[in-house]
């Protein structure tokens, strides 16, 4: 009976990502993202992604949770999205400004193929709106570029 409370309690006791991650800058939105998809608060990780992508979709936080489980797989290797993301090296990221208001993070997936290679997946985020009249800046993921695994 122990396990299935432990497994029922699940996350209840992890802080809420809202609390601890402002998404003022790149890296802050992709750990925020990182940290909701790993304690299942996929509301957090739903706004986290840009409302553009969100109404192309048509995705609710639901989906979002189905398809990076289930359905956005990298396209060599079969590894679903959030296993990759989930297991990348943050610590090894690095960010490519592709402009000013678009940063591409790449990240490194700490498990590796079959075959022993390791995988770079660029994680696209960009700026949503500057740092105004003291209000912060605030960065999104762009989900449709990220799940094409574009380069």
């Amino acid at each position: 009976m122990l396990p299935i409370l432990a497994l029922l309690g699940g996350c209840r006791s992890c802080p809420l990502a809202e609390r601890y991650f402002d998404l003022q800058t790149p890296y802050n939105t992709l750990n925020g993202f990182v940290y909701a998809v790993d304690a299942g608060q996929w509301d957090f990780a739903y706004t986290c992604v840009s409302s553009e992508d969100r109404e192309t979709y048509d995705i609710t936080p639901f989906e979002m949770e189905v398809g990076l489980n289930f359905i956005f797989k990298h396209p060599r290797w079969g590894i679903p999205l959030k296993r990759i993301i989930l297991d990348a090296e943050r610590s090894r990221a690095y960010e490519v400004a592709v402009s000013a208001e678009e940063r591409k993070l790449h990240v490194f997936y700490a498990g590796t193929t079959d075959e022993g290679i390791s995988i770079d997946l660029p994680i696209w985020i960009y700026l949503v709106r500057e740092s105004i009249d003291g209000s912060p800046p605030l960065w999104r993921i762009r989900f449709e570029k990220t799940i094409r695994l574009s380069n």
